[in-house]
């Protein structure tokens, strides 16, 4: 099987610190004996003017390269391209933002409104979709919904192993004492700010725990490479996760990995993915309530960890297989054989 897979999230030399999803996507899907290639659509660097001429040149592409499908990693203008060219073959995987917005409806927030609008335009062409969590499901019209599959992004095993907490603290040169909160947030933005990420309801947390136990201090992760991300999950004590939107946040999944214990309020699939985790708590958004449950966190340690527990839900492994199965359920549709036929 051939594949083209299109994204505008994908690490580079010069942006390393870019979501490596779909980079490790694309090596799990590999090793199963997929032929992919990877088109980068690079965003990043160049704004919007990276969608100019897109839809030709992905015609062009698509055209001479023998593929037998075209997966659109994000939605958003790049998935209405990718089903406007592909159509029955192309398949669209929504993370999050590109079907909720990121938030509340707004008329300033005109951006994330139209790329809204286009991934709900794409998912009507398209030949199969997947939403990385069940709570997305909602922001997909009823007949979309109903032939949708969820498949979450994976995690990198051999990347994200356990290592001693001393270790990790050093190669990142932070003291070796004290309690370490996790908290990612890729924006950059000052830490008091208000994103969806809400650092102000973190800091406002680790504030109280602090209040009982002092040595309690907030690690921010933000623009890091991704291979140094295992290192902060292994220098912190517990990862705090307080946002107000989510799809399936990559860095809970990173924590599972390492058997670092999780602390979040209910958002996205983290209460799913959490499920049955010893040292995993979903908390209300409220201060007290969020310190409290950090400060068990401490206490619980990394022995009830969620490794193995979830090794089957969240490996790569395991993700780039139930993708395979996916793409064979779209290839096998009456439309789309009919499309490989002409």
């Amino acid at each position: 099987m051939k594949v083209l897979m299109l994204t505008n999230q994908y690490p580079t030399s010069a942006r390393p610190q870019t979501n490596p999803a779909v980079l490790h996507q694309e090596r799990g899907l590999r090793s199963l004996g997929v032929d992919v290639e990877v088109l980068h659509v690079d965003r990043a660097s160049r704004g919007r003017s990276a969608y100019a001429g897109l839809i030709p040149a992905l015609l062009s592409r698509w055209r001479r390269g023998g593929y037998d499908l075209l997966h659109v990693q994000f939605g958003g203008f790049e998935a209405l391209a990718g089903a406007l060219v592909a159509r029955d073959r192309a398949v669209l995987t929504f993370h999050g933002t590109d079907l909720h917005g990121g938030g509340a409806p707004s008329p300033v927030r005109l951006a994330p409104r139209i790329s809204v609008s286009c991934s709900r335009m794409a998912a009507l062409l398209a030949g199969g979709v997947i939403v990385v969590s069940p709570t997305l499901l909602p922001f997909l019209q009823p007949s979309v919904r109903r032939r949708a599959q969820v498949i979450p992004t994976g995690v990198d095993y051999d990347l994200f192993q356990p290592q001693p907490i001393e270790a990790a603290r050093a190669e990142l040169g932070l003291d070796p004492s004290g309690s370490v909160v996790l908290f990612s947030d890729v924006s950059g933005s000052s830490l008091g700010k208000a994103t969806v990420k809400r650092r102000d309801l973190a800091l406002a947390a680790v504030d109280r725990a602090r209040e009982r136990d002092s040595s309690t201090r907030l690690l921010v992760l933000s623009q890091q490479p991704y291979w140094r991300v295992p290192l902060y999950l292994n220098a912190a004590n517990c990862l705090l996760v307080t946002s107000d939107a989510e799809g399936s946040p990559n860095i809970v999944k990173e924590a599972l990995a390492v058997n670092l214990p999780v602390v979040s309020v209910d958002v996205g699939d983290v209460a799913l993915r959490c499920h049955g985790v010893p040292n995993c708590q979903i908390v209300p958004r409220d201060p007290e309530l969020l310190a409290q449950a950090v400060l068990r966190a401490f206490a619980m340690g990394r022995a009830l960890g969620g490794r193995d527990l979830k090794r089957d839900e969240i490996s790569i492994e395991h993700v780039c297989g139930a993708l395979v199965s996916y793409y064979h359920t779209v290839l096998l549709r009456p439309a789309c054989r009919g499309s490989n036929e002409s």
